[in-house]
């Protein structure tokens, strides 16, 4: 009996999310009130119970928070940044430190000394230029010092259910707003009126080649392919009860970003799901098939134009942001060229630099997007290399979809930018870790992920 309380306390406490998302749309200045129930009734499971999922949850849904408590209030939005993002994982840590002591993070360290190395030379390479260095500080280094914290955060393992099923309900969320409301232009309106963040937003990206790109409660259509991509991954390394809508779901939500590397991320996890897991049912196999080229073919007959163009935007011919990104990794080129040790970190990609980036006619100020040519550049071949160590040591695992994410993550690091997500990296990092060490074949319907 308290187990079904349980679960039906946790479904009502996501339905609260999906609620609160779609107030927003219908009329933001009422979200403060179920925003601020949110915030408490996480809160309350974070101080109380030692629940770290919820500390997640708070990090994932920022974005909906931060600007709906006092819409328009910059300094407030400030604040609930901290509340939402840092002060949850900050005071977890503060607690198990003081209950247990730092033996997990040197067993940590010890384990993972690719990353603790990385971590030290960042700092190093801060160092150059401390001016340009600060910002990348928080957005950067911040969540892979918390990641090597993760064992007392953790205190050894969290409910990856819960982590699964509240992906579930904001991205069930993100489409039924999507459909149900005027996304575009109220979406302008909250972005222009700095109410989701503290700047104004100057002609969001919010369409490709006249189709729509769901943005989710990230205002981003970027991290929530990501996020799309790694509930996949986290579906498809566990036992749900819901898997083919799950996967399903994720496939529509990654199409629906119209974001290209999440998409094709997306194509290495299916492929090394269905191409080499022995454990399929062709008929589910056939199924799944059935329903995606159903939705296509039927989404062709409104928007085949629309589909055909941004098919294209995938040639590297197509110029537009491939274009750009080849600039921004020619300049990053030479400019390793010229010092092959690094220049220093954020010398090229910090927001204070002012560089002269010609790209296509077009000025740039600081190089971006393509960042495993920007990390070669700023950290030279030995910070580069660690970073790849790390990413390997982060991610890896003799298992076909650990290995199907980490080269699809490689190859969108060519073209984006995911480290510098923030806080949302540091989710991603712990996420990807976590479940890249898990057995598929034995995990049973209480699913935790260990430390």
């Amino acid at each position: 009996m308290k187990q079904l309380f349980s679960k039906i306390s946790f479904h009502l406490y996501c339905i609260l999310f999906l609620c609160a998302y779609h107030i927003v749309f219908i009329n933001y200045q009422l979200a403060v009130y179920i925003n601020v129930l949110i915030l408490g009734i996480s809160y309350y499971f974070i101080l109380f119970k030692n629940k770290p999922e919820y500390a997640l949850f708070l990090i994932l849904y920022a974005r909906c928070l931060n600007g709906f408590i006092v819409p328009g209030n910059s300094l407030v939005i400030s604040l609930v940044i901290y509340i939402t993002s840092f002060i949850p994982i900050l005071f977890l840590l503060v607690q198990n430190v003081y209950k247990k002591g730092l033996s997990l993070l040197y067993q940590n360290i010890f384990h993972k000394k690719f990353t603790a190395i990385y971590i030290l030379l960042l700092f190093f390479f801060s160092l150059f230029n401390p001016y340009l260095s600060f910002p990348l500080f928080f957005t950067t280094i911040l969540p892979l010092v918390l990641f090597m914290f993760n064992p007392i955060i953790f205190e050894g393992e969290y409910d990856c259910k819960k982590i699964i099923i509240f992906f579930r309900y904001i991205f069930i969320a993100s489409l039924s707003v999507m459909a149900f409301t005027d996304y575009i232009i109220i979406n302008q309106e909250l972005l222009s009126g700095s109410i989701v963040f503290k700047q104004e937003v100057i002609n969001p990206q919010l369409s490709i080649v006249d189709l729509v790109r769901n943005q989710g409660c990230f205002w981003d259509s970027r991290i929530l392919g990501i996020f799309s991509y790694l509930y996949l991954y986290l579906v498809l390394t566990n036992k749900v009860k819901y898997k083919g809508f799950d996967i399903l779901l994720s496939i529509v939500i990654t199409v629906s970003t119209l974001s290209r590397g999440p998409i094709v991320v997306e194509l290495f996890l299916l492929a090394g799901y269905f191409v080499f897991s022995q454990k399929i049912s062709l008929k589910r196999v056939l199924l799944m098939l059935s329903a995606v080229v159903g939705i296509f073919i039927i989404a062709i007959q409104f928007v085949d134009e629309q589909i055909y163009s941004f098919l294209e935007t995938f040639l590297p011919t197509s110029g537009g942001a491939l274009e750009q990104r080849q600039g921004f990794k020619d300049y990053a080129l030479n400019e390793f060229y010229s010092n092959p040790l690094g220049s220093g970190l954020g010398s090229i990609s910090s927001p204070n630099v002012k560089k002269v980036i010609n790209v296509g006619g077009q000025i740039y100020e600081k190089a971006g997007d393509a960042y495993l040519f920007i990390n070669l550049a700023e950290l030279g071949i030995i910070g580069f290399s660690l970073f790849l160590l790390s990413t390997v040591e982060i991610i890896y695992k003799k298992k076909v979809l650990s290995i199907a994410l980490l080269l699809g993550y490689l190859i969108q690091l060519t073209g984006t930018n995911v480290p510098d997500m923030g806080m949302y990296f540091y989710v991603f990092i712990t996420l990807a870790h976590s479940y890249s060490f898990l057995n598929t074949e034995k995990i049973g319907d209480e699913v935790k992920s260990t430390y």
